[in-house]
C-alpha cells in the first residue's frame, strides 16, 4: 500500500513538473512573439503573457508601458503586469500613473492594486484626489492590505461622495481583515 502511494506522488509530480516546464517554454514562445513588428501579434504575446502569469515575461513587457505604443497595447500591458504580480513591477508602472489618459492612469492604479506591494501605497495615494482614477485608487489602497494605507483611506470616510465614503469603507475592512 505505501509503495502504491509512494508511485502515485511521484507520478503527481512528474506531471506538475512537466506542466510547469511546458508554462515555461510556452512564456519563452510569447517573449518571442513580443519582438514581431506587428502590432496584433505583440498585443496578442501580451494578453497571453498576463495569463500565463509567469515572472519571467514581466522585464520583456515593460518597455510597453511608454507612451510610445498604442493605447491598447498599454493598457493590455498594465492588465498582463498585475496578472503576473511581480513586485518588480512596481517602479516602471509608478509613472505611468501619471498619464494623461484617464483610462491608462486606471489601468496603471489596477495593475499595483494586483501586485500588492506596500511600496506602491504612496505613489497610489497621490491620486486619490484624481475623480478619473480615485475608485480605482482606493480599491488598489485595498487590495495591497497594508496598514500604511489606513491614513490616506480614513480621510476619505468624510467625503461628500457616496460611493468614495463607501469604498473607502470597504477597502478599509479589506485591510482589518486582512485578506
Amino acid at each position: 500500500m505505501a509503495k502504491k502511494l509512494v508511485i502515485v506522488v511521484c507520478i503527481v509530480c512528474l506531471v506538475a513538473l512537466m506542466i510547469q516546464v511546458g508554462q515555461g517554454r510556452q512564456a519563452r514562445q510569447r517573449i518571442d512573439r513580443l519582438n514581431n513588428a506587428n502590432p496584433a501579434i505583440q498585443n496578442r504575446a501580451i494578453a497571453e503573457l498576463g495569463t500565463l502569469g509567469r515572472r519571467q515575461a514581466a522585464p520583456a513587457l515593460k518597455k510597453f508601458l511608454s507612451g510610445d505604443y498604442a493605447r491598447d497595447t498599454r493598457l493590455l500591458t498594465l492588465k498582463a503586469l498585475g496578472d503576473i504580480g511581480d513586485p518588480e513591477s512596481v517602479a516602471p508602472i509608478v509613472p505611468v500613473l501619471a498619464d494623461p489618459d484617464p483610462q491608462i492612469k486606471l489601468s496603471a492604479a489596477e495593475a499595483l492594486g494586483k501586485i500588492r506591494d506596500p511600496t506602491a501605497i504612496q505613489p497610489l495615494a497621490k491620486l486619490l484626489n484624481d475623480p478619473d482614477a480615485q475608485l480605482a485608487t482606493i480599491w488598489a489602497l485595498g487590495n495591497i492590505g497594508h496598514t500604511n494605507a489606513v491614513s490616506f483611506l480614513s480621510g476619505l470616510l468624510a467625503s461628500p461622495d457616496k460611493f468614495v465614503r463607501f469604498n473607502a469603507l470597504q477597502a478599509l475592512k479589506k485591510i482589518g481583515s486582512g485578506t
